[in-house]
């Protein structure tokens, strides 16, 4: 995901607006994704949890099995898709290294409890867990946060046990160094601020202050921070960059006061100016390192000129380099398809990260 991204030059004014309204631009892109990309083909790829494959599909659906509960998609609910994505992900054995939101094992565990609204296999496996050295979100400690959150979220019966399991990851991880293969990342995927951000959503923002501020003062004067604090790489998209870093600036905001709220929000404006210059990502849109997820960093005019360039019909009519998972919840369709939902009224923020 460390690679070099290029941009296609757009016109900045007037602001372009969606061709279509957010329900038709859902229902085609779901169209696209059950008939490109239906459960037994996309459980073919690779299988990484929330972040792609067919559970990160089946997440789709579970979210729109309750936003969107009657949408017809191809003759059968939301409901019927995220059983059938579900069922047909390759059963995946316990990886003791990886506990993040891409890990099969654990994000499969974790919508099996939100479904059935039983949390003792889940809950179980957790206890089991040796946290490690790693920290980021993908992988490691912090994504463990997404996911106990997320089970929170919809089984609140387990309330009690899960904020027991929160408190004791988030001290792990205030002890721990922050590195990735050694290195210090900033963004969001590997990086401090999305460490930072999963604390602060689990309840823990004023034990990550001083990080945060330090993270701050590594804004660049274009906007932009470096992917790691060693090395002058600069990348604009969720896992890597600016995008990433403002996506979770907007979220966090809230649990400063003054005067860190206000360097928060300068530093938005600055990232927002960057992001929405530089344009159209060359790569397919997605959320990981794409269009889409770039403008959700964005407010609305900007916002919709972006994903302007990334409706179903132009992904399917435009020339992008190739995802290497066009199906899936943060490189491909799946994650365009929230996008589409989350304007149609359904939920709000990126899957997982900064909405559970």
């Amino acid at each position: 995901m460390d690679a070099t991204i290029s941009f296609t030059p757009h016109e900045h004014t007037p602001l372009r607006t969606l061709e279509k309204i957010p329900r038709k631009l859902l229902e085609e892109s779901l169209t696209a994704l059950v008939t490109s990309w239906p459960p037994q083909k996309a459980s073919q790829g690779t299988c990484m949890g929330f972040y792609q494959g067919p559970t990160s599909i089946a997440y789709l659906f579970f979210h729109l099995s309750k936003s969107h509960p009657q949408l017809d998609v191809q003759g059968k609910t939301p409901s019927a898709w995220f059983q059938d994505y579900f069922d047909h992900a390759p059963e995946s054995n316990v990886d003791e290294s990886s506990f993040g939101i891409a890990s099969e094992y654990y994000c499969r565990l974790a919508l099996e409890a939100a479904h059935t609204q039983d949390t003792a296999p889940f809950l179980g496996a957790i206890q089991t867990i040796k946290l490690n050295d790693v920290q980021e979100v993908l992988l490691g400690s912090a994504g463990l946060l997404a996911l106990l959150r997320f089970v929170k979220t919809f089984v609140p019966s387990a309330t009690e046990k899960i904020n027991d399991a929160i408190q004791t990851v988030i001290d792990h991880i205030n002890k721990s160094p922050w590195l990735f293969h050694g290195r210090e990342y900033t963004g969001a995927a590997h990086g401090n601020i999305g460490i930072i951000t999963q604390v602060c959503l689990s309840g823990g923002a004023s034990t990550v202050a001083d990080r945060l501020s330090t993270f701050l003062d590594l804004q660049q004067k274009d906007g932009n921070w470096h992917s790691t604090t060693d090395r002058k790489h600069e990348h604009m998209q969720w896992c890597h960059g600016v995008s990433g870093c403002i996506i979770s600036l907007l979220v966090i905001k809230r649990y400063f006061p003054e005067p860190l709220a206000g360097r928060i929000q300068a530093a938005i404006e600055k990232g927002q100016r960057l992001i929405f210059e530089e344009g159209i990502i060359k790569k397919e849109p997605c959320l990981c390192h794409g269009t889409t997820g770039n403008a959700l960093a964005l407010d609305t005019g900007e916002r919709n000129h972006l994903l302007s360039f990334a409706t179903p019909g132009l992904v399917a009519k435009s020339e992008w380099e190739g995802s290497s998972d066009p199906a899936g919840l943060y490189c491909g369709e799946a994650g365009r398809a929230w996008v589409w939902a989350m304007l149609d009224g359904g939920r709000e923020g990126l899957p997982v990260y900064t909405d559970v």
